[in-house]
């Protein structure tokens, strides 16, 4: 299934991210991890999408975009 690839590419994105991506490029960290926490759902990482969330909701001030 297209996951694993999906997956690997992106824990690829989230390492290549810079040191503080939530004060660089918010919009891109914020990016990155949707669509991690997505693939880890769709995967059944249940426990991957909470800790992902977690890092989310930690780091994102508009409510909108949590």
């Amino acid at each position: 299934m297209a996951l694993d690839p999906a997956a690997r590419f992106l824990e690829v994105a989230t390492a290549l991210l810079v040191d503080d991506p939530w004060t660089h490029d918010p919009d891109l960290a914020l990016e990155i991890h949707t669509e991690a926490a997505d693939v880890a759902y769709i995967d059944g990482r249940h426990d991957d999408v909470a800790a992902i969330a977690g890092v989310v909701l930690e780091r994102v001030g508009d409510p909108l975009a949590r």
